[in-house]
């Protein structure tokens, strides 16, 4: 499962959740992006990321966060 969004929607949400102001959210998510993708390659041997490595991919800036739990939460269900 890969839970992603455009660099906007992931400002908007860094912002609201841990209050993040200025050019500071940008880099911020870079950096965990970063970490991510080392853990990822680390534990995986794969690129973070990269949608041929997960079986569910989903866009929460467009699907919304409450969608994609309930999405995930059905797919749960029915394994």
């Amino acid at each position: 499962m890969f839970i992603h969004a455009d660099m906007e929607k992931k400002k908007e949400r860094i912002v609201n959740l841990y209050g993040e102001t200025g050019a500071s959210p940008e880099k911020r998510l870079k950096e965990k992006n970063k970490t991510r993708a080392m853990n990822y390659k680390y534990y995986t041997d794969r690129t973070w990321g990269m949608a041929g490595n997960y079986h569910v991919s989903l866009d929460s800036g467009l699907l919304g966060e409450e969608r994609c739990v309930d999405l995930i939460v059905g797919l749960a269900k029915d394994l």
